[in-house]
């Protein structure tokens, strides 16, 4: 019987193995993966020691190897949230259908709004002692310290 992968029906790992399946590392070797295998059974982590291949130039690297892009499958499978089975590519992102940047549920400028959905306790005063910043500041925006832009001469602007 033929099935049709459907996003609201699958869970959250799921989810994450369909996604990151197109949109990994372009080091990856998907031969024999199959819907419902686990993409790091198929996945070739692109590793710091590597060249960056030509076809992607934001290979990026922490000194200690994690990546510094979020958009990156392995970064992702790192973060606290998704250990914890909480989070996948669509708790930040709408598939293939969004009218803002980057298929964000939200405009840029609104982007903490995908993290409170979840952290729901950092507001008010919880917020200025995890941050220690004023709450209306840019200084407790999440994304400013967990996801913050890394400009580097190896990113390179596309023609398009």
């Amino acid at each position: 019987m033929l099935k049709i992968f459907s996003p609201r029906s699958a869970d959250k790992r799921q989810i994450f193995d369909t996604c990151a399946y197109c949109h990994g590392n372009k080091t990856n070797d998907f031969v024999g993966m199959k819907p419902g295998d686990r993409y790091e059974d198929y996945a070739l982590p692109f590793l710091v020691s590597e060249p960056i291949p030509p076809e992607d130039p934001q290979g990026d690297f922490w000194p200690d190897g994690r990546p510094t892009r979020f958009n990156r499958p392995q970064a992702l499978m790192q973060s606290g949230c998704f250990l914890k089975g909480q989070a996948t590519c669509t708790s930040c992102h709408s598939i293939h259908a969004s009218k803002y940047p980057h298929s964000l549920k939200v405009p840029a400028s609104q982007t903490d709004q995908l993290c409170t959905q979840c952290h729901q306790q950092f507001t008010g005063a919880a917020l200025v002692a995890h941050t220690r910043h004023a709450a209306a500041s840019p200084g407790s925006r999440c994304v400013d310290c967990h996801m913050s832009e890394v400009p580097t001469p190896r990113r390179r602007s596309r023609p398009w």
